[in-house]
């Protein structure tokens, strides 16, 4: 009886299947690195998830923390087994290149130049999908809207646009986080705000004024707390250690709470961090890709 799969055909098949299974491996690997990169760049610009559990950490044991290494270094961890595959590959497919000679040194230049450029259009792509996107999300200079706290107490939807409150800070209710690093420490402080024709003293803290500034918690003075307070409410937008510290000051905090946010930016800044990262990503892609076809094309061009 025939064979269906010829004998020389069976070598060729399996080259082809271990090339599908490498390719496979480098896109999972490529897919992880960017999901852990974006996962702790999400949790650093929300103060959430995995960097927020490190940060919180780092400030009980130490009273700070550090808050680009509280990211880069988790994602560096979380990168290296994708990192380790990736680079072993790169070692199998030049040791491979290397003993078919200058010919297939430059094969393997051109196939890195062209990974290399699609990496960058793929790049300036999502950069230019967020960009659209953020068009979508105020910015922080539109007119603020009045907005009753009391609201929020009764199962009210919280505003995602600028909202102005007025009332009064207490200054016996104030938390602190600081984050070291760079030039000076930062600090955030969180202050209990009092509205208008709130219930009474003795009821649960619903709000918090946020205030970032340079030095340590208690240099802020609560004169910078004016009766109108303008910003973005954010849901149980305080830290794990502030709600910690209130807990131990004996203060009840209503749950949900809710933080307001200076505008600064407003809720575009986590999108421009995105563009500007992806747009990074897009220029070292791209010159790469040059580079890489350069060198193709000498070893060519020699080989010619």
């Amino acid at each position: 009886m025939g064979s269906l799969t010829s004998a020389p055909a069976l070598p060729k098949l399996a080259r082809m299947t271990d090339g599908a299974h490498k390719g496979l491996l480098i896109a999972m690997s490529a897919v992880w690195i960017a999901l852990a990169s974006g996962y702790m760049a999400w949790g650093a610009i929300y103060h959430d998830g995995l960097y927020r559990w490190l940060a919180d950490l780092q400030v009980a044991q130490t009273g700070g923390y550090y808050p680009r290494w509280t990211a880069i270094i988790p994602a560096l961890l979380l990168c290296l087994p994708a990192i380790w595959v990736l680079r072993r590959q790169a070692e199998i497919g030049q040791a491979e290149m290397a003993a078919r000679g200058p010919a297939g040194e430059a094969e393997r230049l051109g196939k890195g130049a062209r990974n290399m450029a699609i990496a960058g259009v793929v790049a300036g792509i999502v950069g230019f999908g967020v960009h659209a996107f953020a068009q979508s999300v105020p910015d922080g200079s539109e007119p603020a809207v009045p907005f009753d706290v009391s609201a929020l107490g009764n199962g009210g939807a919280v505003p995602g646009h600028k909202i102005s409150v007025r009332g009064q800070i207490d200054p016996a209710i104030t938390t602190g986080v600081t984050e070291t690093g760079g030039d000076a420490d930062r600090s955030t402080l969180y202050a209990a705000f009092v509205p208008e024709g709130a219930a009474a003293k003795d009821a649960p803290v619903l709000l918090f004024v946020e205030r970032s500034f340079t030095g340590p918690p208690d240099a802020a003075p609560t004169q910078a707390f004016l009766p109108d307070q303008e910003g973005y409410l954010v849901e149980n937008g305080l830290p794990a250690l502030a709600l910690s510290d209130l807990e131990t000051q004996g203060v009840r905090v209503a749950s949900p709470h809710y933080v307001l946010r200076p505008p600064g930016d407003g809720p575009r800044t986590p999108y421009y961090v995105a563009i500007a990262l992806c747009g990074l990503l897009f220029v070292i892609f791209l010159l790469v890709a040059v580079i890489s076809a350069v060198k193709a094309r000498g070893r060519v061009q020699r080989l010619g």
